[in-house]
């Protein structure tokens, strides 16, 4: 019976995602009205919901191709390309994904988790230059993006722009001041400045918030090593 309702528990979150989707289409006019057109409501839930079921099995590219009729159909549809790049980020292949994404972009320019996408797939690529400019351009539209600021900090780090990294860090820190994630990359900055003393010190706030973050273990055991050198 448990099992029954965990199925069951998945199915209707599937579906609803799907409702979520084809409703989200019809909202932007994507979807087809009269009988005459290419494709129908009830094929595009179809698609969608063979690829989520598909996606569930880690069968990524069998997901994209399941969105394919709905792709074909709506080659500019924002909903359709967003969902197509994170698939075919799941499934590592860099380049579909990032034109997937450019699509979406192209439809909503403004759309945060679209240049989130992007962002995630050049650092997939290590392309730094690419993150760093990716993540400005999700600034612009909102300067204290979470996403995009954290991104800026790691890249320009990556790109040997330590002092850039720290001003960004501690201007998000003081939105944000517990948050992990920006008191860890400070710390890493510190600690790659040789300011060690800074960067124990920071990486112990960081166990406080967060007593098994494996980053600050880690920087506090290199900092002990060195100590006793």
């Amino acid at each position: 019976m448990v099992v029954g309702k965990s199925v069951n528990g998945i199915l209707r979150r599937i579906l609803a995602r799907v409702a979520l989707c084809v409703g989200y289409i019809a909202l932007m006019g994507a979807v087809p009205v009269s009988a005459g057109e290419t494709l129908g409501q009830d094929q595009i839930r179809k698609a969608y919901f063979d690829s989520y079921e598909l996606e569930g099995k880690e069968r990524f590219a069998d997901a994209i191709a399941a969105l394919r009729p709905v792709l074909a159909a709506f080659p500019n549809t924002y909903t359709v390309n967003y969902r197509s790049g994170w698939l075919a980020y799941r499934n590592k292949s860099w380049a579909e994904a990032k034109q997937f994404y450019q699509r979406a972009l192209a439809a909503y320019p403004s759309s945060l988790e679209a240049h989130t996408g992007m962002i995630k797939v050049n650092v997939a690529r290590q392309d730094w230059n690419a993150v760093s400019e990716q993540c400005r351009r999700a600034m612009q539209i909102d300067y204290n993006y979470t996403a995009a600021n954290y991104w800026l900090v790691v890249s320009e780090q990556a790109l040997g722009n330590r002092a850039a990294a720290e001003k960004n860090a501690l201007r998000m820190l003081a939105l944000y001041p517990t948050s992990t994630d920006f008191l860890v990359e400070l710390g890493k900055i510190q600690f790659a400045e040789g300011r060690t003393a800074q960067a124990g010190e920071t990486f112990a706030g960081v166990q406080v918030l967060d007593p098994y973050n494996q980053s600050a273990a880690y920087y506090l055991n290199l900092i002990k090593s060195s100590a006793k050198k």
